[in-house]
């Protein structure tokens, strides 16, 4: 018997010839909110609204300012996928930018996983 699939898509990132197109399932929703965070504001046509505004401040000095509005970006950015709530936010700095390490409720699974994401000034 095969495992019921909730959700479908495709992505063609990462993708090599012995790999399919298709996600399903957790792998589609990390891959749909990686797309958002990897996407500056404005950068998608059409849709200005759509993307991350904390590429905007990645050589800002992490200040306690800076990591509220790292988490608010963070959870307005989560809040978007009706499948998905934030259950903690850690912030962090390394060399090259800035860590975001996410407890990540997956609604549909009732399960909490880490989701990190990294944003790294050097992809500027």
């Amino acid at each position: 018997m095969t495992q019921k699939r909730f959700f479908v898509g495709y992505s063609t990132i990462g993708n090599s010839k012995n790999r399919s197109w298709v996600l399903y399932d957790l792998d589609l929703i990390k891959r749909d909110l990686l797309n958002h965070f990897m996407t500056r504001m404005g950068e998608r046509p059409m849709r200005p609204e759509f993307g991350c505004s904390i590429w905007d401040i990645l050589h800002e000095q992490l200040t306690a300012d800076i990591v509220d509005r790292v988490e608010e970006e963070v959870r307005r950015i989560v809040n978007l996928d009706s499948r998905t709530e934030v259950r903690n936010i850690r912030t962090q700095t390394y060399e090259h930018g800035i860590v975001v390490i996410v407890d990540l409720y997956y609604r549909p699974y009732d399960m909490v996983e880490k989701f990190r994401v990294e944003f790294d000034a050097r992809q500027l």
